[in-house]
């Protein structure tokens, strides 16, 4: 051994000063006798499976509520569209009523007065809704659907022939996009 090795083992032996007395480590030993460390984990272990329990019941009725409101407010938002479309569905029955004559049969003039005042009052109900038609000027694949293309004496081509069902966007997006014809 070497004169820096034996001078680092002397430093690193106990100095009497540094001892305690054995009563103290006694009582220590007396403390943890007493504490049964199972029955202290048991009891942490029942506290937090309980404060689990109580997180996990909190959360199963937040997600409860959530589904409830979301239930009351689709329920609502169709209440109120149904409360709009009855008014068309009286006009409808009143047209029909109001085109016989007393023998029962149609009269084309008051049929189709009574058809037009229902369209406008469905136009009106769409854009109540949010709802605008589609512009059908000339052919635009996000805003239309091609049916068949048509060669057509004198018709630009990519602009739009015919409308075989109107297209309606609900702001900037296209909610169904229109059904055309494409000159070619």
């Amino acid at each position: 051994m070497s004169k820096k090795d034996n001078h680092e083992a002397e430093q690193s032996q106990v100095k009497p000063e540094e001892v305690r007395p054995v009563a103290d480590m006694e009582t220590v030993a007396d403390v943890q006798e007493d504490a049964d460390p199972h029955k202290t984990c048991e009891e942490q272990r029942q506290e937090l499976v309980e404060q689990l329990q109580r997180l996990q019941a909190e959360f199963d009725n937040y997600r409860k509520r959530v589904e409830r409101e979301q239930a009351d407010a689709k329920s609502s938002a169709s209440e109120k569209l149904l409360r709009e479309l009855l008014p068309i569905v009286d006009s409808f029955q009143l047209s029909v009523q109001h085109a016989k004559d007393d023998a029962g049969s149609i009269k084309g003039e008051d049929l189709l007065a009574g058809i037009m005042m229902i369209n406008e009052q469905l136009a009106g109900l769409l854009e109540h809704q949010g709802l605008t038609e589609v512009p059908v000027d000339r052919f635009d694949p996000k805003l239309h659907e091609a049916i068949n293309t048509v060669a057509q004496e004198g018709a630009a081509r990519g602009s739009v022939l015919q409308v075989y069902q109107r297209g309606y966007m609900r702001g900037d997006r296209v909610f169904r996009p229109a059904r055309v014809s494409v000159a070619k």
